[in-house]
C-alpha cells in the first residue's frame, strides 16, 4: 500500500503560487492549459493534488544539507587531485588509472540518489571537475558513499592534498 504525505499551504501561499501561475499562463500559451489546471487547484485547495504541481520539486527529506553538499563537493575535490597527482607520478607502478576513477554514486538508493543529482548538477551546471570520468552519467549502479567516505578520511590526514606521493595514493584507494 502506497501512504502518501500531503502538504498543506496556506492562502496566502496558495494566492501567491496562483498568481505565479497566471503570469506563466501569459508568457507561455502553449502550456496555459497546465498552468490554469495549477490555478484551479491552488485557489480550490485541492491538497490531494499538490503534489502534481511540486512533483519536479524535491521533498525536504530528498534535499542535500549543507553538510551533504560540503561532504560531495570533498569527494569530488578528492577525486580531483587523485586524478592530478596520479597523472604526475613517475613511477606508477602499483597503481591503475581505473583505482582513480570516480565511477559517481548510486541510482538506486533513496541516500545516494540525492549525491548524485548534485554531483550532476556540479558538474554539468556549476563546471567544475569537468576532468572527472564520467561513467553511465555519475551513476555507479553499486553503493559508493561509504566506501569514498573512508577514501575521504585518509585524504584529509594527507600532508599536502593536492600534492599525494604514491603512497598517498595508495593508502587512499585502499581504505
Amino acid at each position: 500500500m502506497i501512504h502518501f504525505i500531503y502538504m498543506k499551504l496556506t492562502r496566502i501561499e496558495r494566492l501567491f503560487l496562483s498568481n505565479q501561475f497566471r503570469i506563466l499562463e501569459s508568457l507561455y500559451p502553449s502550456e496555459a492549459d497546465y498552468y490554469k489546471k495549477n490555478q484551479e487547484i491552488l485557489e480550490s485547495g485541492y491538497e490531494f493534488h499538490y503534489d502534481e504541481i511540486f512533483q519536479h520539486i524535491y521533498s525536504d527529506e530528498n534535499s542535500l544539507t549543507i553538510s551533504e553538499c560540503r561532504e560531495a563537493i570533498n569527494i569530488l575535490e578528492m577525486f580531483f587531485s587523485l586524478n592530478l597527482s596520479f597523472n604526475k607520478l613517475k613511477n606508477k607502478i602499483g597503481i591503475k588509472k581505473s583505482d582513480i576513477d570516480f565511477l559517481g554514486y548510486d541510482g538506486n538508493d533513496s541516500q545516494e540518489i540525492k549525491y548524485l543529482a548534485y554531483t550532476r548538477f556540479i558538474c554539468e551546471q556549476g563546471g567544475r571537475y569537468k576532468d572527472l570520468k564520467k561513467n553511465d552519467d555519475f551513476n555507479s549502479h553499486t553503493m559508493s558513499l561509504g566506501f569514498y567516505r573512508k577514501m575521504l578520511a585518509e585524504w584529509e590526514q594527507c600532508k599536502n592534498k593536492y600534492e599525494l606521493n604514491k603512497e598517498d595514493i595508495i593508502k587512499i584507494i585502499n581504505a
